[in-house]
């Protein structure tokens, strides 16, 4: 369909080539969205240039086998030096998986109820 509408930016014969992540995005997603390339995607839309200004307790789920985000990307200072972000890091979970395999199965929806019930304000 976009290859119709837009046949100078998105080359079918392009995409069909992109073998990863980075190809994909720097074929489709950036001029999609009016980027020159992956990197310049990348560079202005990530958020690692305001991760120390966060004021307000934030959680990061990641998992450290995620085929879609480099792990090394939460090697960033504010995770140590920022108290408002936690990052629940899991060796496994792929992309947005975070499943159990035995009860809970769904951790993720648990983990982060917690983390809610730990950031609540104290009653008055």
């Amino acid at each position: 369909m976009r290859h119709r509408m837009m046949p100078e930016v998105f080359s079918i014969e392009r995409l069909h080539k992109a073998r990863t992540v980075y190809e994909f995005d720097d074929v489709f997603t950036a001029p999609g969205f009016g980027f020159q390339s992956a990197d310049h995607y990348y560079s202005t839309q990530s958020s690692g240039a305001f991760l120390d200004l966060i004021r307000v307790p934030a959680l990061l789920i990641q998992a450290a086998d995620d085929p879609m985000i480099p792990f090394e990307v939460f090697d960033h200072p504010a995770f140590t030096l920022n108290p408002n972000l936690r990052l629940e890091a899991t060796v496994c979970g792929g992309h947005l998986g975070f499943l159990n395999r035995v009860e809970p199965r769904f951790w993720c929806d648990g983990a982060v109820v917690d983390w809610i019930g730990e950031n609540l304000p104290e009653p008055s």
